[in-house]
Formats: structure tokens, sequence, C-alpha cells
């Protein structure tokens, strides 16, 4: 949510849709920091699941939303909830980064 939010809010600035889906990405990895550290739990940037990956391409998604259809407003919606759905896929069928 974070993550589409704040690229929303820069695209609405007038920046980018590069710069938006990059501080989008930042954002949400920043506040997912933040909640591990304050949770006492492992850092999920150092484990092999699906996150930030996941987080880029949902705000790439929004960003294409927003170029292609500025006009319709439900974007950051489906956006976020293509995120979710990933996420939770990648949590329920286990999907992780593959090792090099």
């Amino acid at each position: 949510m974070f993550s589409v939010q704040a690229a929303s809010m820069l695209m609405a600035k007038g920046y980018g849709g590069t710069v938006a889906v990059m501080m989008g990405v930042i954002t949400a990895m920043g506040g997912g920091l933040i909640r591990d550290v304050l949770a006492g739990r492992p850092n999920l940037l150092m484990t092999r699941e699906l996150y930030v990956s996941l987080l880029l391409l949902g705000c790439i998604f929004f960003g294409a939303l927003q170029t292609l259809l500025p006009a319709w407003q439900s974007g950051a919606y489906l956006a976020m909830a293509l995120i979710f759905l990933l996420r939770a896929a990648a949590i329920r069928w286990s999907i992780a980064v593959s090792g090099m």
C-alpha cells in the first residue's frame, strides 16, 4: 500500500514515472525495515523471499496505468491488489529467489 501511495503522490506532484516508481519502492522497503526492527523479526530484505521485486512490479504496473489511463482513479487499488495477491501467493506456495 505504501509503495503505491508514495508513487501516486510523486506522480501527482509532476515527477516522472521512473522517479515515482523508485521512490515508491524505497518508501515501502524503509517501512518494512522499520516494521521488522520494531517487531524484533529478521529483516525481509536479507531473506530469499519475494518482496522488493513484487513491490517494483506493482509500482511499474501503477505507473503504466497512470500514464495510459490518467483519468481512471481506481488504478491505485488495482496495483495494491496485484502486489498483495502476488505476495500472498509467494508466501502460500513458498516461492523464493533462487540462489546463485
